[in-house]
């Protein structure tokens, strides 16, 4: 996430000028806080201002006297994360095969076939399909 140096909050993309850049969060309109002071009512950086910084810092992640710094800090934001178990990623998976294989009966029933022949499969997919997001968002709750 890139932070916005004048305030802090956060700065999300958008394109101006056929280019890309990133915009203060605090000077949207919609945000719910009043100006900063001091904090223009408009700032953007032009992204590649952004790389060309990002690569320079990324590059002396790699550097060798660098290098157990870097991978302490890797395993540590790794484990304060925790990952997702391996039911989520499994079902995760499964939601994703099930519903390209339900996207599968859709097309064939549109391209006129008999959709009473699908009808105890198409269910049986919903239902497998349900359970699969039951258990994604019943971890996403509890990991909040």
């Amino acid at each position: 996430m890139i932070r916005c140096g004048h305030c802090g909050k956060s700065m999300f993309g958008a394109t101006m000028k056929g280019k890309p850049y990133y915009r203060c969060s605090a000077t949207r309109s919609d945000y719910a806080t009043p100006a900063v002071p001091g904090h223009p009512p408009s700032y953007s950086v032009r992204e590649e201002r952004i790389l060309a910084k990002l690569d320079t810092w990324l590059a002396t992640l790699g550097q060798p006297e660098q290098v157990d710094a870097t991978v302490r800090s890797i395993v540590t934001a790794d484990k304060s994360t925790g990952g997702e178990p391996g039911e989520v990623i499994k079902a995760r998976r499964d939601r994703q095969r099930l519903q390209a294989e339900l996207d599968r009966i859709i097309t064939a029933i549109r391209a006129d076939m008999d959709a009473k022949l699908a009808v105890t499969q198409t269910r049986e997919l919903q239902t497998r399909i349900e359970t699969a997001t039951a258990t994604i968002e019943r971890w996403e709750r509890s990991a909040e």
